[in-house]
């Protein structure tokens, strides 16, 4: 007479394989959209200085707008490379969304390059 647990056993030790594999298959694809993505970092110069914000967290953000290298201009939240001046090179972000509505983060101060 057959064991009835071993064919329990069985399906479990299988599943246990389609699950790490699938798991494998899912960060394979993830590791390669990332490998492939086009990112390009968005530098830009600064022309305008908001007077700034209080997010819900209740700290100060000072927002900026941003000439880019296109001729677009954008407002951008400042994370972090501040105090700002106008005429300051910067380098954007695209956030997931900030305080102040705008997917725009500075986060670092360029040094100014020579004329």
């Amino acid at each position: 007479m057959p064991d009835k647990f071993t064919k329990l056993e069985e399906r479990g030790s299988r599943t246990q394989i389609l699950v790490v594999l699938a798991i494998v298959i899912l960060g394979a694809i993830a590791v390669y959209r990332w490998a492939t993505s086009d990112f390009q970092p968005l530098h830009g110069r600064v022309e305008a200085i908001g007077a700034g914000t209080v997010s819900a967290s209740g700290r100060a953000v000072a927002t900026v707008s941003v000439r880019l290298p296109d001729g677009s201009r954008v407002d951008a939240e400042v994370v972090s490379g501040g105090p700002l001046a106008v005429g300051d090179r910067v380098r954007l972000v695209v956030g997931p969304g900030s305080a102040s509505g705008t997917p725009y983060e500075v986060v670092a101060k360029l040094p100014a390059t020579a004329p």
